[in-house]
């Protein structure tokens, strides 16, 4: 049976035109056109899902520099909930407690350890969120007080103590731990946040305002940061406040996190990366392949026994126009899974780009042998034939290709050619 040309679908045709639309600034077109593709069952589904989000984003970030914060909060909501997120959730004291799972084995394990003569900041604070879950508040308390004279002015201590505050409703000293976790740790945007919701809690619109425009510009990439300041800043406005806030360009922030989050779902989903590096030619973003290989490279340092991972990295590379390390790749692929047809056909292709005719030829037939027998390779492999003046061989492919589809056109030219 013939495979079908993914690279010539309407969706993947719809997603160029979507992101040309991007970026070319035109992020309300991006989102019409990219919106009917959002719970495509093909692999386009998901690139276009992260494209559809970037531009709702840009759009709340520009109602956002308006003052017309309603605006913003719908595009932000989109754009969340086309990432998986939901800005209507409730947090359960503020997102950021422990679930009770599994917590009466951790709190037994943790409480050893003290007692052993180890311990840190980080595991006294897990010991009192396991000691909280296990309905002991007041041992929750003492732990992150001890821990406190123990090791100094922590942020996650200070964080720790204001959401087990926060959870009691007791504001007031919450909002103190919140700012004193916040001057120990400046750079932690999870402090900032909590510091926002507290704030809000008591009214203080203002002060809420200030500590999410800080969460969002160390967090850039964060939609529900973002969806939670502009939501504020609109009932800051309404109450009669003067409000000025803005969203900062994701790529303003830290890119390493954003980067090993790609990597982590380009691993778990390599099909992800293999829509964006389909698209056609002409239509991709020099910056977003850019991204895209070094995620898929990422990937590779934790998986590189990742045949998959190894195929997606050649394909992007040779888009970018490195054709030897794109062979290298496939190669490495084909290693780790020798029967694997479609990174034997892509190292064909590499072999033909690279004006190695014998063995992209050598490579056409193993694919064909191995179970490639589709007709673009058979004609692929005939024009490589034709190229090394061995006109006999080639008749033999582009008819079998023929045999498997009698109307493919160019297999149907290149043999009466022959015969002329």
């Amino acid at each position: 049976m013939a495979r079908e040309d993914a690279g010539n679908t309407p969706a993947i045709d719809r997603y160029a035109r979507g992101i040309r639309y991007y970026r070319e600034g035109l992020w309300q077109k991006a989102a019409d056109v990219l919106e009917g593709l959002l719970h495509c069952p093909e692999a386009i589904g998901r690139p276009a899902r992260y494209i559809y989000s970037l531009a709702r984003r840009a759009l709340g970030a520009a109602a956002t520099a308006r003052g017309e914060f309603v605006e913003a909060a719908e595009h932000l909501a989109g754009a969340a909930t086309a990432a998986g997120l939901n800005c209507g959730r409730p947090s359960r004291a503020f997102g950021v407690l422990p679930t009770p799972d599994g917590m009466s084995g951790c709190l037994r394990q943790l409480e050893r350890a003290p007692a052993a003569g180890g311990g840190s900041a980080g595991r006294c604070r897990k010991l009192a969120q396991a000691q909280w879950q296990a309905g002991q508040r007041e041992a929750a308390y003492m732990t992150l007080t001890r821990g406190l004279r123990r090791f100094g002015s922590r942020g996650g201590l200070h964080l720790q103590m204001g959401l087990f505050l926060a959870a009691e409703e007791q504001y007031d000293r919450a909002r103190a731990a919140m700012t004193q976790a916040v001057e120990a740790d400046c750079d932690d945007p999870n402090a900032h946040r909590c510091l926002a919701l507290v704030a809000a809690a008591q009214g203080d619109l203002a002060e809420s305002v200030r500590a999410f425009q800080r969460a969002v510009e160390l967090r850039p990439d964060d939609l529900l940061v973002a969806y939670e300041l502009v939501v504020t800043a609109g009932a800051a406005a309404d109450s009669g406040l003067s409000v000025r806030v803005r969203l900062p360009d994701p790529a303003d922030g830290p890119t390493d996190e954003r980067l090993a989050a790609l990597a982590a779902y380009v691993a778990a989903e390599p099909d992800f990366a293999d829509a964006l590096a389909s698209l056609p030619d002409g239509r991709d973003d020099d910056d977003l392949l850019a991204l895209l290989a070094g995620a898929v490279e990422l990937a590779l340092v934790s998986e590189p026994r990742h045949a998959d991972l190894h195929r997606v990295a050649s394909q992007v590379l040779a888009r970018m126009g490195q054709t030897e390390a794109a062979i290298e790749h496939a190669h490495r692929a084909l290693s780790l899974n020798p029967r694997y047809l479609q990174a034997r056909v892509q190292l064909a292709d590499l072999y033909a780009e690279a004006d190695r005719i014998e063995e992209a030829v050598e490579a056409y037939c193993r694919a064909v042998a191995d179970g490639a027998d589709w007709p673009d390779v058979h004609f692929r492999a005939a024009e490589l034939l034709l190229r090394a003046r061995r006109p006999e061989e080639a008749r033999l492919h582009l008819r079998r290709a023929l045999q498997l589809n009698e109307s493919y056109a160019p297999a149907a030219d290149a043999l009466a050619a022959l015969a002329a």
